[in-house]
């Protein structure tokens, strides 16, 4: 899924998932079946058009130039949202993650959901604090950097790749986190 872009939001609260339809441009959340293991790939993008994100919600300010986003994903149940296994990762604007290894929560009747939460950004340590509009230089980059908290009024963008035990797999090397 291309160009999905998000606002940014406080800790802890999902900004995309897979349930949504808004989300994943119309595909049906049963693409996301499986009964063992999901595979997801993250490619954070940068592109200064964006003037709205996967809800219709306008981004109020040009995007920000950053160069590096951190994410929280998740895979959850349909009945338990927000619990099951996650994994924190990083990863360069037009690069991909690796690919995140999470299991999927059993006893469910419905598709695995993906959820992407806690989204930061490199923009405000190195546009902020580091280039020196600050006057408390250190104290700006223990507060600031290396990431910072998305703002209800950023918006950031990213393509997703996921893949099942049972799909072609994604390139890179896989990231085993959450068990």
């Amino acid at each position: 899924m291309s160009d999905r872009v998000v606002h940014g939001k406080n800790s802890g609260t999902v900004v995309w998932n897979s349930n949504n339809s808004n989300h994943t441009g119309g595909i049906d959340p049963r693409a996301f079946s499986t009964d063992q293991k999901l595979y997801i790939q993250i490619v954070p993008r940068y592109d200064s058009r964006y003037s709205a994100d996967v809800d219709g919600n306008f981004c109020n300010f040009n995007t920000l130039k950053y160069d590096k986003l951190k994410f929280k994903v998740r895979v959850a149940s349909v009945e338990a949202p927000g619990q099951g296994a996650s994994c924190n990762f990083t990863a360069n604007v037009d690069s991909a993650s690796s690919v995140i290894q999470l299991s999927v929560p059993t006893g469910s009747a419905y598709p695995p959901v993906i959820e992407i939460s806690n989204v930061e950004h490199d923009w405000t340590c190195k546009n902020y604090c580091v280039s020196g509009q600050t006057s408390n230089v250190s104290q700006c980059q223990n507060y600031y950097c290396p990431y910072y908290l998305a703002g209800a009024n950023d918006c950031v963008a990213f393509d997703i790749r996921i893949a099942t035990d049972e799909t072609k797999s994604l390139p890179g090397t896989i990231k085993n986190c959450g068990e």
